[in-house]
């Protein structure tokens, strides 16, 4: 009941004073607006999880939150990890 009251209260008060816009994001690069930019990779997980690599006027935020553990000589490690530096270092698939 308290977890319903708050809740309920603070969904008003923020209704009223943000908006807030949904996006599907797909393994791609977006132009966030002049100067920000945003790289996706999906991550080795069972569930669709992506990696985000933010560019902001030329300096890199990597976070990468969620990925499975595999054996290191399974040959889709190998082909995660290439991709994995690839898009750390700033090479972008999709630009």
């Amino acid at each position: 009941m308290i977890q319903m009251c708050f809740f309920g209260s603070l969904a008003a008060v923020l209704a009223s004073q943000a908006q807030i816009d949904q996006f599907q994001l797909l393994e791609d690069s977006y132009e966030l607006t002049r100067g920000v930019k945003l790289h996706t990779l999906y991550a080795n997980h069972p569930t669709t999880t992506l990696g985000f690599k933010f560019e902001i006027n030329g300096k890199k935020i990597i976070y990468c939150p969620d990925s499975e553990v595999m054996g290191k000589m399974s040959p889709l490690f190998r082909i995660m990890m290439k991709n994995y530096l690839i898009f750390a270092r700033g090479r972008s698939f999709h630009s």
